[in-house]
């Protein structure tokens, strides 16, 4: 349980840093589930991914 919790706060500050404070369906990031939170972050990345080779 303790991990977790521990993984969900990494996953909220990674997104906190790119910029994202609130879900695609306007939820706070922190009333997310730890699933919701891994597509989140899914999803943050893969628009990185994408801004990267549109850049190139």
């Amino acid at each position: 349980m303790k991990q977790l919790l521990l993984l969900k706060h990494v996953l909220i500050q990674r997104l906190r840093r790119k910029g994202v404070f609130v879900a695609t369906d306007g939820r706070a990031i922190s009333k997310l589930t730890i699933e919701e939170i891994q597509r989140e972050y899914e999803r943050a990345e893969g628009e990185r991914n994408e801004l990267v080779k549109s850049n190139t």
